[in-house]
C-alpha cells in the first residue's frame, strides 16, 4: 500500500467511518475500508447501537432489503433516537415517501440514488478521499426549474442554475439532456460541453472559495495542478494517455502521487507534446 493510501485510511479512522448495508459488497467495492458490513436486521440494529453518540458515519444502503432492515431497526430503537450519520441509498427504496419521511427525522441526511451517478468503482474512489465534499458523485437536471442539482461526495446537495454554465470559449453550449459526471467526480459533462466541479463550486459555494484562496498559492505550484491545466489546454481527457490509466492521471493531478515513475512522466509528456521539465511551467 502506498504512503498516500495509508494516510487516507488513518485520516478516515479518526474522522468518519463507512458502513455497508446489504448482503455482501460488490466486487467494485473491493478494498474499500468498511468499518462494518451489516447483512441482516440484527446487524443493522447492532450498527445503530455502536454508532450512537459517536463520530459521523456514512451508511451505504446497496440492496433494497437493506431499507427494510434499517426501518425495522429504527422502530425498535424508539422514535426519539437520532444519529449524526448520513445515508447514501444506492438501492430502490420502494415506497420512497415512507422511507424518506422516517429517515429524514432520524439521520443528519439521507440521499437517494440520483438519476445520474458515478459508476461504483469511481464512487468508491471518491468516497475514500478526505476532500470528498469537493467532488461530485451524481445529480440530475431539473428542466422545469432550470436547475442542475449536484450530489457532493459528503452527500451535501447543491443546486446550480443552468445559467451558470455559460458557453465555452469555442462556442460550445451545454446539452442538459445529456448529463454525466466523469473524471472521478471532478468534471460535469453536458453533451460536448464540460465544466470542472471546482469551477462550479468556486462560483456558487462561498465556503469553498474561502478554503481555495488559502490553498491556491501552494496548489498552483504543484506538478499535478500544472498537468491538469496543460491537459485541459490541449483538449485531452484522462483517457487520452496510452499506457497510463485515467485513474493514475487523476491521482497525479490531485497530488496523491508524490513522484510519478520516470516512464509514466515520459509517456505523459510525449502525449502532451512537451518535455517532462516543461510540464511544471504551465
Amino acid at each position: 500500500m502506498e504512503r498516500f493510501e495509508k494516510d487516507i485510511l488513518a485520516t478516515m479512522a479518526t474522522t468518519t467511518e463507512f458502513v455497508y448495508i446489504g448482503a455482501r459488497p460488490r466486487k467494485a467495492w473491493a478494498g474499500f475500508p468498511w468499518a462494518s458490513v451489516a447483512s441482516s436486521r440484527s446487524k443493522v440494529s447492532a450498527v445503530l447501537d455502536d454508532l450512537d453518540g459517536r463520530k459521523r458515519s456514512y451508511l451505504v444502503v446497496s440492496e433494497q432489503a437493506g431499507w427494510g432492515w434499517l426501518l425495522d431497526s429504527l422502530a425498535a430503537h424508539g422514535p426519539r433516537r437520532r444519529w449524526q450519520s448520513r445515508i447514501l441509498g444506492l438501492a430502490d427504496t420502494g415506497d420512497a415517501w415512507a422511507v424518506e419521511s422516517v429517515l429524514d427525522t432520524r439521520f443528519e441526511r439521507c440521499v437517494r440514488r440520483a438519476p445520474v451517478m458515478l459508476p461504483v468503482e469511481a464512487l468508491a474512489e471518491v468516497l475514500k478521499q478526505p476532500n470528498r465534499g469537493d467532488l461530485c458523485i451524481g445529480g440530475s437536471v431539473d428542466h422545469a426549474h432550470r436547475m442542475v442539482v449536484l450530489v457532493r461526495g459528503n452527500l451535501d446537495v447543491l443546486p446550480v442554475r443552468t445559467s451558470a454554465f455559460e458557453p465555452s470559449g469555442d462556442g460550445t453550449t451545454p446539452d442538459f439532456d445529456d448529463f454525466e459526471v466523469i473524471d472521478y467526480g471532478q468534471t460535469l459533462r453536458f453533451g460536448a460541453y464540460e465544466a470542472s466541479v471546482d469551477a462550479v463550486l468556486y462560483e456558487v459555494d462561498p465556503d469553498y472559495r474561502r478554503r481555495l484562496h488559502k490553498q491556491r498559492r501552494a496548489d498552483e505550484q504543484s506538478f499535478g495542478a500544472s498537468l491538469r491545466r496543460l491537459r485541459l489546454q490541449k483538449g485531452l481527457s484522462r483517457d487520452d494517455f496510452p499506457g497510463v490509466s485515467a485513474k493514475a492521471i487523476a491521482r497525479i493531478e490531485r497530488g496523491e502521487v508524490e513522484k510519478p515513475h520516470a516512464r509514466t512522466l515520459r509517456t505523459i509528456a510525449e502525449r502532451l507534446g512537451v518535455s517532462v521539465d516543461a510540464i511544471e511551467s504551465y
